[in-house]
């Protein structure tokens, strides 16, 4: 997923480390320079992402 494509706000996060404050999923992510990041998806659950 690239983050700034679907929230116009990877520009602004790049390089910055994002968690599940749900904690549905326990790996924290960190987009790239470009935005881009590979979010993991549970069964049957949701997630909110934040920066750290």
């Amino acid at each position: 997923m690239n983050f700034n494509q679907a929230h116009g706000n990877g520009h602004r996060l790049a390089g910055k480390t994002l968690l599940d404050l749900l904690g549905n999923v326990a790996e924290e992510v960190a987009l790239a320079e470009n935005g881009w990041a590979e979010f993991k998806v549970m069964a049957a659950s949701v997630s909110v992402w934040a920066a750290k």
